[in-house]
């Protein structure tokens, strides 16, 4: 890894992966250089963009380090930018999206509070043409917190339904990723929640703000990363993901809090196949993790994929109706154009 940035055991490097982003660059970037904490480097690595997002990037001159590579992936691309930071900690944020201006200031002062803390988070807001509702629910979180600014194990943390992942609130020690190594290359998707899965098996506790410091944008559209997005809704790499890690788990001594973790991560890949019709890969889900879950979530598997696009559909267009009447607690990307019309040929 790059030398570090003299002597200042706070000092962050932002990284940021870029494709085919030249419409949302600049306001992630004029988030990040408008803190009211000043980052002391931005790095952005461009995975390979065939649009201008060089061009975009470049307009913000020497305040932003822009390295590129041949499109590799967000794993890739990430492991690019951490290699390159010199900061103490790494700060990550996806390039459609934005950081609310005190997000860096609050994060280093929970930090620098707990110094035995490695790893944070906080809460950000789903943004979609206007319309914001929470990532996850604050009051939720600060009941798992209960008075603390930590969660004693992050798999208890996102297992309990407590918070929702989401990388681009994640500030951590840059010697961490010396230690567990980097995103695994392996993973084209969740390789955001593999990653922070090694890293809880060696540091458990995670500093959390309940309230919002990010903003995830939904209705940035993004036509490859959308298909990729659904081309993954098949759980594949979900069951990849837990199959890795519930040996690790046992080896660590964190079994009974890693698989709360896994059965949120298989239940929510589940509901994934099942609602865009992938048939044998929601029964292998639940043939292969069945143990998760009480006898009856693998009969109604079994029988709601016996018609596995009528029931697609049919659940579709239950959701869009909840969507029309403005009932979704939280806003997802259920929406884009691919999710429509790719989930009804899986």
């Amino acid at each position: 890894m790059a030398k570090s940035i003299g002597d200042n055991p706070f000092s962050v490097s932002v990284v940021i992966p870029a494709f085919n982003v030249e419409k949302s660059i600049g306001r992630a970037l004029r988030s990040v250089l408008d803190q009211t904490l000043k980052p002391q480097e931005i790095i952005v690595v461009d995975d390979g963009s065939t649009d201008g997002t060089a061009a975009e990037t470049k307009k913000f001159g020497r305040k932003v380090k822009y390295l590129r590579q041949d499109n590799a992936g967000p794993s890739q691309a990430r492991n690019t930018g951490i290699e390159a930071a010199r900061g103490t900690w790494i700060a990550f944020l996806d390039a459609d999206d934005e950081w609310l201006l005190t997000k860096l200031e609050e994060q280093m002062a929970l930090l620098k509070r707990h110094p035995d803390l490695l790893w944070c988070g906080a809460n950000a807001f789903n943004n979609n043409e206007g319309v914001e509702t929470y990532r996850s629910s604050p009051v939720k979180a600060r009941e798992g917190l209960a008075g603390k600014e930590y969660f004693d194990h992050y798999f208890v943390a996102v297992g309990g339904g407590y918070i929702i992942e989401a990388t681009n609130t994640f500030v951590i020690k840059r010697a961490v990723f010396e230690e567990v190594g980097l995103f695994n290359t392996e993973y084209i998707r969740v390789e955001d929640s593999e990653m922070w899965c090694r890293i809880a098996f060696e540091h458990p506790k995670f500093g959390y703000i309940p309230h919002p410091l990010s903003r995830f944008h939904l209705d940035v559209r993004n036509p490859t990363l959308e298909k990729r997005r659904h081309q993954h809704k098949d759980g594949k790499l979900f069951r990849k993901l837990v199959s890795s890690h519930l040996p690790l788990a046992e080896e660590k001594g964190c079994e009974r809090e890693y698989r709360q973790y896994a059965t949120w991560i298989i239940r929510n890949s589940l509901v994934q196949t099942i609602y865009h019709g992938f048939k044998p890969d929601a029964r292998e889900t639940v043939d292969r993790f069945g143990f998760l879950f009480p006898r009856y979530v693998t009969w109604g598997t079994y029988a709601l994929t016996v018609f596995p696009n009528l029931t697609s559909r049919t659940a579709k267009t239950a959701a869009y109706l909840y969507h029309l009447a403005k009932m979704e607690k939280r806003i997802t990307r259920r929406w884009t154009d691919a999710d429509v019309q790719g989930a009804d040929n899986p």
